[in-house]
């Protein structure tokens, strides 16, 4: 690892190699915590089996449908950056406790909470 220092006056640079002290005081620094990413989360979601799920009873059941809708008006607006966490969690809820999901299309629910760091956030009941 390196460093660069810079000559303000005469615009020269200089490439140092960092001492061992200073490399583990770098990697000994905390990590930031991962943020929410409801895009992600999003285009994970599209490309699982719970997805064609979701959307196929959708088409067949006006509940579905419903809180399908709501949903995915509440991932929109978490995407814009006004998550409503605890609406989402009870949407959640509502979709898995009305709609029928194989255990796979659980898991890619799941796999795609993970995607968004959201797995933290919210729970599959």
């Amino acid at each position: 690892m390196n460093r660069i220092e810079v000559n303000v006056q005469t615009g020269e640079q200089q490439i140092i190699e960092l001492t061992p002290e200073e490399i583990a005081e770098i990697q000994s620094r905390p990590q930031p915590t991962p943020q929410p990413d409801y895009l992600a989360f999003w285009d994970a979601l599209i490309d699982s089996s719970v997805y064609g799920s979701i959307r196929a009873q959708s088409m067949a059941s006006l509940p579905i449908n419903t809180l399908a809708t709501e949903f995915i008006a509440l991932i929109g607006d978490a995407k814009a950056g006004r998550a409503n966490t605890a609406a989402i969690q009870a949407s959640i809820n509502a979709i898995l406790s009305t709609g029928s999901f194989t255990p796979t299309d659980v898991q890619e629910f799941e796999v795609a909470l993970v995607a968004g760091n959201l797995d933290g956030l919210y729970t599959l009941q």
